[in-house]
């Protein structure tokens, strides 16, 4: 086994580890413009999954920024065991990604991430992923998966995904007992079709990426709306603490002018943080 071989799988493992986790519940600042809150809410575990990472590449002359937001599936077997594989091999395909095209890199990321939910899975467990990365060029994309979603606010929230339900592709907000559950998962396996976005024409934009069970239990509008100077992130959390949410909640903030000038100087070591925990490789 070469070295390179035996690297990939450490960097894995401890991915694996990492994510295996469930989140402490909370709001979290995270350096560099972002910030997450997670809750459990009335389940009996978190099977939500979210991270913000600084992903070096091409021999640390470059990196990328990584925010992602993944919801286990409840309904169907370890929802949380889902995210976890999902989230290890999303940050492990960009990690050894030698394609610097970002639109490939995560479309690539995405496939692969698929094939390993189902590899392990077999179509029995899957999850949401809605991820957004960035360049130190002030490059940003995004890549979707289910009914997570991605917000922008400038200064007005307006939703990028669109939720793969029935009621989300007739542009609906609730088909009641006819919107019936996801029709696109990673780790479906054969015939995934993912949602894919360029985000690049406007720095100045904050980004916002939730579960369902915050987006359906928060007025995020008017807590972008009232935010001011206290910061999305943190009036979310605020907010999530006076709640009785039914589903986990999770959201993450991008501040993307604060997140460009942090890329450039976090170019040398792989970093990944989660609620509360870091990990560096």
């Amino acid at each position: 086994m070469g070295s390179n071989t035996r690297d990939a799988k450490a960097t894995t493992d401890r991915l694996a580890s990492f994510f295996a986790c469930p989140p402490s519940d909370g709001g979290h600042v995270v350096e560099g413009g972002a910030s997450l809150v997670t809750f459990r809410g009335a389940r009996a575990e978190n099977q939500d999954r979210a991270f913000v990472a600084f992903i070096p590449q091409h021999g640390a002359k470059q990196a990328y920024f990584v925010a992602a937001v993944l919801d286990g599936m409840g309904g169907m077997d370890d929802g949380a065991k889902a995210a976890s594989i999902a989230a290890t091999a999303f940050i492990q395909s960009l990690a050894i990604a030698p394609e610097p095209d970002l639109a490939s890199v995560l479309e690539v990321a995405i496939l692969e991430v698929n094939e390993a939910v189902w590899a392990m899975m077999q179509g029995r467990g899957g999850t949401t992923l809605t991820a957004v990365a960035m360049t130190q060029g002030g490059e940003c994309r995004a890549v979707h998966v289910g009914d997570s979603r991605l917000y922008c606010t400038n200064p007005t929230l307006c939703q990028v995904t669109t939720d793969d339900t029935l009621a989300g592709l007739l542009g609906l907000d609730d088909l009641g007992p006819f919107d019936s559950g996801l029709m696109q998962y990673v780790g479906i396996g054969d015939g995934l079709m993912h949602q894919a976005f360029d985000l690049s024409s406007d720095p100045s934009e904050t980004l916002l990426l939730t579960s369902d069970g915050f987006h359906s239990d928060v007025d995020l509008t008017s807590i972008v709306s009232v935010a001011g100077d206290f910061g999305i992130g943190e009036v979310l959390g605020r907010s999530a603490l006076g709640l009785h949410v039914d589903d986990n909640a999770t959201a993450v903030t991008v501040n993307r002018r604060h997140v460009e000038s942090e890329v450039a100087v976090r170019r040398r070591a792989l970093t990944v943080i989660s609620a509360g925990r870091h990990c560096v490789l």
